[in-house]
């Protein structure tokens, strides 16, 4: 596995309803790349990562590197990118009419 190469975010799943959370500026978790918290330092986002692990309500807590440019931040990732916008919004289509055949 590669190395985590900073700037990152802090990515989770939520226990209950499986949406992608991301640790946010406020301290709290959010559904929206854009208000999470970007780390600089490794050694920080571990330590929160320790901070924000319950697994009572997040799994799969984990270092999600990103790529911040004119303040926006995106991920660096193909998977996060579909993490980011959901699934959903990849996989199937947004209008017309559905076939899937097994």
């Amino acid at each position: 596995m590669a190395k985590v190469q900073a700037p990152v975010v802090i990515s989770a799943n939520c226990l209950l309803t499986g949406a992608v959370l991301y640790w946010g500026s406020e301290g709290l978790w959010c559904t929206n790349l854009a208000g999470a918290q970007v780390y600089d330092d490794l050694d920080a986002a571990a330590v929160s990562v320790a901070a924000v692990t319950d697994p009572a309500a997040v799994i799969g807590v984990e270092l999600v590197p990103v790529k911040v440019s004119n303040e926006t931040v995106e991920p660096r990732h193909y998977r996060e990118a579909i993490r980011a916008s959901g699934p959903g919004a990849y996989v199937l289509p947004t209008a017309g009419e559905v076939h899937v055949s097994v």
